[in-house]
């Protein structure tokens, strides 16, 4: 806190010492005048000039001196324009470090204002995520399928949403995380108009049963354990919310047969972050 009020004031210390310095040598000059006056006055008149041997006349080496040159640069009122010179200088760094203070507390506070601003429309706006119903099906040992929803979680209707075809695709995850940016093609699974807070729609059915015989295949193409291969579905929603512009919420899920216990397995997020955001 100190060195922060020391920086702050360090222009106007720097004015009041500039202000002492000016008086304290116009007072030095001044003195030296009146020394110099003195000495002329009590000096004797033909000790001034001497003769040389050459017969040349010499000064005297006890003429009064002057003030040295750079005294009178900054002396009073001699030296007025340099210290004019240098006030202004020192007051312009001073306005400069103000500005600089000022333009950099505007763009916080304009920084806040829009970040509140943004929060805002956030709580207002609709919100598109997805929720994942697991059904058994042909008994307790049977498959499962999955049927993926998307939920309104915001506080006003989405509107005009196009939903994409499911896309699948059966390789490494790796390889799968790769791929960079996600294609959904350009025909539309469906449409919907109208989508209240709270509300959802399913938007695929996934059956990771039906794709086991693709995943043994794909396996033996690419000369690798059927393990090793993940069945993995992805798509998106774009949709309007009048708020803001047009949005849209991606999903991308692959089928993990992990634990053992849990009969059927589980949907979980994979991919990169732009097969999974939500804008």
């Amino acid at each position: 806190m100190f060195k922060a009020v020391l920086l702050r004031y360090l222009p106007v210390i720097m004015l009041i010492l500039s202000i002492a310095a000016i008086y304290a040598m116009s007072r030095y000059v001044e003195n030296r005048k009146q020394e110099s006056s003195i000495n002329a006055q009590t000096g004797s008149p033909q000790s001034a000039v001497a003769p040389n041997e050459g017969g040349q006349p010499k000064q005297n080496a006890d003429k009064s001196k002057n003030p040295s040159s750079w005294v009178d640069t900054f002396a009073w009122p001699e030296g007025v324009t340099t210290w004019v010179l240098l006030l202004t200088l020192l007051v312009i760094a001073w306005q400069s470090v103000e500005t600089h203070a000022a333009v950099k507390t505007g763009e916080v506070a304009a920084e806040a204002a829009l970040l509140n601003a943004q929060a805002v429309i956030n709580a207002e706006r609709a919100l598109l995520l997805f929720t994942v119903e697991k059904e058994r099906v042909q008994g307790p040992g049977g498959p499962s399928i999955f049927h993926i929803n998307v939920v309104n979680y915001g506080k006003v209707p989405a509107r005009r949403l196009e939903i994409s075809r499911p896309n699948h695709a059966t390789m490494a995850l790796s390889d799968f995380v790769s791929l960079s940016p996600p294609d959904y093609g350009d025909v539309l699974q469906e449409t919907q108009e109208w989508l209240a807070p709270k509300e959802s729609w399913r938007v695929a059915t996934f059956s990771p049963y039906e794709k086991r015989v693709e995943r043994v295949l794909d396996a033996q193409d690419r000369g690798v354990e059927p393990d090793t291969m993940e069945v993995i579905i992805y798509g998106q929603v774009t949709y309007y919310d009048g708020i803001s512009g047009d949005r849209h919420s991606r999903y991308c899920l692959a089928h993990d047969r992990e634990p053992f216990s849990n009969v059927g397995g589980s949907l979980t997020p994979v991919g990169s972050e732009e097969y999974l955001e939500c804008t």
